[in-house]
């Protein structure tokens, strides 16, 4: 009885499987995940349309500055 108590965790490892992945992946992952990567991961992104409407707002100046000369 106690080798079947002791053996069981190492089979329920051995069989489990998540998303295609073996137990050691997902462990790992869940490691990672609460212990190693920083809890809030900011995101910058670089908006496009913003610097096109800066680019077309400094053009307009430099028009309206080009025809008061």
């Amino acid at each position: 009885m106690s080798m079947i108590v002791v053996a069981m965790p190492s089979f329920l490892a051995a069989m489990y499987e998540k998303n295609g992945q073996p137990f050691e992946k997902v462990l790992l992952n869940v490691v990672k995940t609460f212990f190693i990567r920083p809890k809030k991961r900011p995101y910058k992104t670089q908006n496009y349309y913003d610097l096109l409407e800066r680019q077309a707002d400094l053009d307009l100046e430099v028009k309206r500055i080009e025809k008061q000369e």
